[in-house]
């Protein structure tokens, strides 16, 4: 998974993520692949 570009959760051996913001926090990205869809969720009401 780590060779593929995968980074282990830190307190959850069996998680790896790909894409998301704790992936981008650790590999240092500007920003992450993808996220929430602010036309589906949105906070605002």
């Amino acid at each position: 998974m780590i060779k593929a570009g995968f980074v282990r959760h830190p307190n959850e051996w069996w998680h790896f993520s790909f894409g998301d913001q704790l992936w981008a926090w650790t590999v240092n990205a500007d920003c992450a692949i993808y996220g929430r869809d602010l036309t589906l969720f949105s906070l605002e009401p």
